[in-house]
């Protein structure tokens, strides 16, 4: 039973628990690729709340894996070991700092192992209509599922590109998108995050492969998650959590990463921008309910008892925000 007057007690129990959830447009949102160009170099210095806009985010996400090329079909353990890095990253501990944005814990849905046509011949360069066209073809044809539901607002597919293959934006290792899929949705209903992993085909150790791209998968998710159609959680500028965070260092260097530790596993990823603490955080840390009561307008000394709860845990914090 929480403690209502131990707000350390509560902050603790609270980084514990993990949520149950049931199971076009292009745009400039970039990563750069680590030792290259800054393309989020006016981000990194940046020290100011970042509006929600009209607060579109996947409140309850649902990740849907792609891996697109021949190497991964010869190699069903680094698709293990992705799907772990993914799944550790979706809905561990990373997603607490998320819970301020609206954003719970999500879930990691069933992936798809794709080959090229014919095997072995990875495209050299996909721009983003390619791989928007490609992801809206596997859909149509049953290749991939679920499709979006009208009015989709959970829904996320990450494409795991061919090793063998960039992409049309100069320095960046990933990006996220969206279009609309269902006529009858009001808004944009198809999200999709994509990752290069051009030059990663070593296949004698799946976890040095997962560890290369799981710094651009936790920035891509995080700005997904909490700006899934530029209408989220982002700058005038279109700097995102991860943007600002991803270093704040003036000259553009990159990456800033941390070792996130999940059931003995240890993935090198990417802090994110809070609000609540004005501060790039690595997301891991329990919840402050102190912070939580005065974004709502409580004060903490009159108790927990005015929130009219009996569970109080990330998924709460989450749907009030």
């Amino acid at each position: 039973m929480l403690n209502p007057n131990n707000l350390e007690e509560v902050n603790y129990k609270i980084s514990m628990l993990h949520t149950e959830i049931s199971n076009i447009d292009n745009r400039n949102d970039d990563k750069d690729r680590s030792g290259d160009a800054g393309i989020n170099c006016p981000c990194h210095s940046l020290s100011e709340k970042v509006p929600s806009n009209n607060k579109h985010v996947l409140r309850h996400s649902r990740v849907i894996p792609i891996f697109w090329g021949h190497f991964y079909v010869t190699n069903p353990h680094i698709v293990a070991a992705t799907i772990r890095m993914l799944s550790d990253i979706v809905s561990g501990p990373y997603m607490n700092g998320l819970a301020q944005y609206g954003v719970s814990r999500g879930t990691v849905l069933g992936h798809h192992t794709i080959d090229t046509v014919p095997p072995n011949s990875d495209p050299l360069i996909l721009d983003r209509d390619t791989v928007r066209n490609t992801l809206v073809s596997w859909i149509n044809s049953g290749t991939v599922s679920p499709a979006p539901a009208v009015n989709e607002k959970s829904l996320i597919y990450i494409i795991f590109l061919p090793t063998g293959s960039d992409i049309t934006d100069s320095g960046a290792a990933g990006y996220h998108n969206f279009a609309k899929f269902n006529q009858d949705s009001f808004e944009d209903d198809l999200f999709w995050a994509v990752i290069v992993t051009k030059g990663n085909d070593d296949p004698t150790s799946a976890v040095r492969f997962a560890n290369n791209i799981a710094y651009i998968t936790s920035h891509e998710l995080n700005e997904a998650f909490t700006d899934c159609d530029n209408q989220g959680f982002t700058t005038a500028g279109g700097c995102e959590i991860g943007d600002i965070c991803e270093s704040r260092d003036p000259t553009c260097s990159c990456c800033t990463k941390f070792n996130y530790n999940v059931k003995g596993r240890t993935w090198q990823i990417e802090p994110y921008w809070s609000n609540w603490h004005m501060n790039c955080i690595n997301g891991n840390e329990p919840v402050s309910i102190r912070m939580f009561l005065k974004e709502i307008g409580i004060n903490p000394s009159d108790g927990l008892r005015q929130l009219g709860t009996l569970l109080l845990n990330i998924d709460y914090i989450a749907s009030r925000m």
